[in-house]
């Protein structure tokens, strides 16, 4: 029991670190986006903002749009070549140290400091917020800038010379005007970024609960399965050792061949009970892999593996499927579900009744195969019918099998997005609705 539970616990584990891999793979392709984005943004900004009327010649000094473009193509630089935190501390810094060194030589007025706040704002959507001394590092750094500029009165570097109290007035409104247009667009990058990290953050603890849920499940039917499986195999060998017990005592060869009858149903009801636990097994492994179907054909050669089964003989099978269309469908899969419903109708006929059939009709099309099964056997009751699907339910006080019979065929049909529907009345026979996707759609 604890083997499985580890096994089902290691899968979850691992499937929940995928996740979080996919969240931590996603989050730096936010801020590598955001980052690009707002460099490009403040090129675009400074160059429209910067006339020459109201930024004193700058427009015309070459070494500031030197400066202003060595800094900004370094970020872009540093992040391909050297990473995407580098260049964001770059990109935030330089930002944060250029609002400090322009609010120093034009004055207070100009309104560049309000600049700095752009950058706080900033600060969550290009740095790594699990970083927490960056994040720390560049809230506090502007603030350290603006404390010093109030500190020393807007003139700690030299003024520009011809700054009159006019132009410094319209600088201050145009840097207003620049920085009301900053506010909305960093805003709603920051809005961007984090709604894109939340609806990641519900889809992981969504998958996680249905993970949960799931190991739930497994837990309980891990229980039903030990329980069962280690009775249901050691009844065959129990009985197999004492019809050889009993064999070793008898002389009468008619007797001794009786007892080689037993052991061999014995032995069968082993082997047929240990293929079940292989498809069920092989049905959770094995990829899905789509082939191309002829229903009826396919579904006739299949009926007649049941042939050599004791009741065969006194079952009619008839078959009629229409198909127009290519299908395609996991042939493994089909060939479980459909050998599950066949050999149970065969093995549940009823025999007080003179004629037993099992009717297979269907039609597909170009996006699903509509096939019903009907029989005249001995039914299933209605408070039977809701179980039948579950693992190791066994539905009649007759029943031979290992009840796993129908669980496989719902968990077959569910990996293949089918579904199955059951009506049946005792001693009238049972009707099952199939439906099954075509896995190739034109």
């Amino acid at each position: 029991m604890l083997h499985w539970e580890l096994l089902v616990k290691v899968h979850l584990i691992s499937r929940m670190q995928n996740t979080i891999r996919d969240f931590l793979e996603n989050e730096p392709k936010h801020r590598s986006k955001n980052l690009t984005f707002l460099v490009y943004f403040f090129f675009i900004s400074m160059t429209l903002s910067f006339i020459p009327d109201l930024y004193f010649g700058l427009w015309k000094n070459i070494w500031f749009w030197v400066f202003i473009s060595t800094y900004l193509a370094g970020v872009l630089i540093v992040k391909k070549y050297i990473g995407l935190d580098w260049a964001a501390h770059w990109f935030l810094f330089g930002f944060n140290f250029m609002a400090f060194y322009f609010s120093s030589i034009i004055g207070k007025d100009s309104n560049i400091h309000f600049l700095f706040f752009v950058s706080i704002l900033l600060t969550p959507s290009v740095i790594n917020v699990r970083s927490k001394r960056y994040v720390i590092f560049h809230i506090i750094s502007p603030l350290f800038f603006l404390l010093l500029l109030v500190l020393f009165d807007f003139s700690i570097f030299s003024k520009i010379e011809d700054v009159t109290a006019l132009h410094e007035a319209i600088f201050g409104k145009v840097n207003m005007i620049l920085v009301f247009i900053l506010f909305p667009v960093v805003t709603w990058i920051l809005i961007k970024s984090y709604q894109d990290i939340f609806k990641k953050l519900i889809e992981s603890e969504k998958e996680i609960l249905d993970k949960n849920s799931e190991l739930s499940k497994t837990n309980q039917e891990l229980d039903n399965f030990v329980y069962s499986v280690s009775h249901d195999l050691r009844a065959p060998i129990s009985s197999v050792l004492g019809l050889i017990a009993i064999s070793k005592m008898e002389t009468d060869p008619v007797q001794l061949r009786h007892y080689e009858t037993l052991k061999e149903k014995s032995l069968l009801k082993l082997d047929s009970f240990i293929k079940d636990i292989l498809d069920y097994s092989r049905n959770s492994r094995i990829e899905i892999t789509p082939q191309k179907i002829n229903w009826q054909e396919y579904i006739t050669e299949l009926t007649k593996e049941f042939e050599y089964l004791p009741k065969a003989k006194y079952v009619k099978v008839e078959i009629a499927i229409v198909q127009e269309e290519e299908f395609y469908t996991d042939l493994y899969r089909v060939g479980i579900i459909f050998n599950n419903i066949l050999s149970n109708a065969i093995r549940y006929s009823d025999k007080q009744k003179e004629y037993s059939f099992v009717r297979i009709k269907g039609k597909a099309d170009k996006d699903k195969v509509y096939i019903t099964i009907e029989d005249n056997g001995i039914g299933i009751a209605e408070e039977h019918q809701q179980k039948i699907f579950d693992m190791f339910y066994r539905a009649s006080e007759d029943s031979k099998g290992s009840g796993l019979g129908l669980y496989i065929l719902k968990e077959t049909l569910e990996k293949i997005n089918g579904t199955i529907k059951i009506e049946s009345e005792v001693g009238k026979g049972s009707l099952f609705y199939l439906e099954i996707p075509n896995l190739i759609k034109y």
